[in-house]
């Protein structure tokens, strides 16, 4: 596999925390005083303030009022790296991290992915439902809800 993470090699231990939602962030914001490389893999390059999406789809707020950039939260941690990947495969035996950017070694691995939205088995229900739990799904939803108003116009 091609390596593009460009990650310093450290005697500290490595801890990777996988997933960029409240948990991993904030764990990663605590552990960010002790003495460890910490490196925050998500698939996006910020946070998202999820409790602020319907803002984003009531055209409210934009989207950049509830999105903030891994990497302006921690610049002033240098042992705090964030890398933007999708994980392809956790290799537990050799200690080891696939992404779509190349492989990552960790000491400690911590799985904060978050949650799956759960239809109670209802597949018509989630065949049909509009999601909103990304900004991209907010603003699609924004889009439907002004077309209809367009619509109705």
């Amino acid at each position: 596999m091609t390596v593009f993470v460009n990650i310093p090699t450290t005697s500290k231990p490595r801890i990777v925390v996988i997933g960029g939602g409240f948990g991993g962030l904030e764990l990663a914001k605590r552990l960010r005083k002790i003495d460890a490389q910490i490196i925050v893999i998500d698939r996006n390059n910020y946070h998202t303030f999820q409790p602020l999406l319907y803002q984003v789809a009531t055209a409210a707020l934009e989207p950049d009022s509830i999105a903030y950039p891994f990497r302006e939260i921690f610049r002033k941690n240098d042992n705090v790296l964030f890398r933007m990947a999708q994980v392809l495969k956790i290799v537990p035996d050799e200690k080891k991290i696939e992404t779509s950017i190349g492989e990552i070694e960790y000491d400690y691995l911590i799985l904060a992915t978050g949650t799956r939205t759960n239809f109670f088995n209802m597949k018509d229900v989630e065949k049909h439902a509009l999601r909103m739990k990304t900004i991209p799904q907010a603003m699609e939803l924004r889009n439907l809800i002004l077309e209809s108003f367009e619509k109705g116009l």
